[in-house]
């Protein structure tokens, strides 16, 4: 790196070690808790709808597990199913049986 460069660096205060490629990364600045129920996908998409958001987390009523709604960029909806175990599949079509997280089951 140039001293130039290192000069630039510690005018903006950000130590020679590599502390910006840190700061660039981002970081949690706030943490929200909230009670969650049990709900059908199509509840799921409804409500997020009414809040506005571009995500929605909630119970799924058909098999009692963590889901994340989210919208995407060609206007249509995915869900993530969070697995335990580390297990990771491409996922596919909705209904198609290819979600269910790690082992590829779907209870």
């Amino acid at each position: 790196m140039s001293s130039s460069a290192l000069d630039a660096r510690s005018e903006r205060g950000v130590p020679a070690g590599g502390a910006e490629a840190d700061d660039a990364r981002g970081r949690v600045v706030k943490v929200k808790r909230f009670g969650i129920e049990p709900m059908f996908e199509e509840d799921a998409v409804a409500r997020m709808e009414e809040l506005g958001h571009e995500f929605f987390v909630f119970v799924n009523a058909e098999n009692e597990r963590v889901a994340i709604l989210y919208r995407r960029r060609d206007g249509d909806y995915g869900l993530i199913e969070p697995a335990l175990g580390g297990g990771y599949t491409k996922g596919g079509p909705a209904g198609s049986g290819s979600r269910g997280g790690a082992g590829g089951t779907r209870r």
